[in-house]
């Protein structure tokens, strides 16, 4: 995914949080927030429960 359409800093995540609507499932969790803006960005976080950070990012590319 282009770097255009990700969050990338902890404060964009931390925005979203605060002021997004979550839904959420068993295996996921997803938070949005409306904007305005053309692109619709994502942001992929993954939990310590999924295991030490080799493994996090592993599963977040896949």
């Amino acid at each position: 995914m282009k770097r255009k359409f990700r969050l990338t800093r902890s404060t964009e995540f931390k925005r979203v949080r605060r002021s997004g609507k979550s839904y959420a499932h068993p295996l996921i969790v997803l938070i949005v927030e409306v904007n305005l803006q053309e692109t619709t960005r994502v942001g992929v976080s993954a939990g310590r429960s999924i295991g030490n950070a080799v493994e996090r990012n592993r599963a977040k590319r896949r």
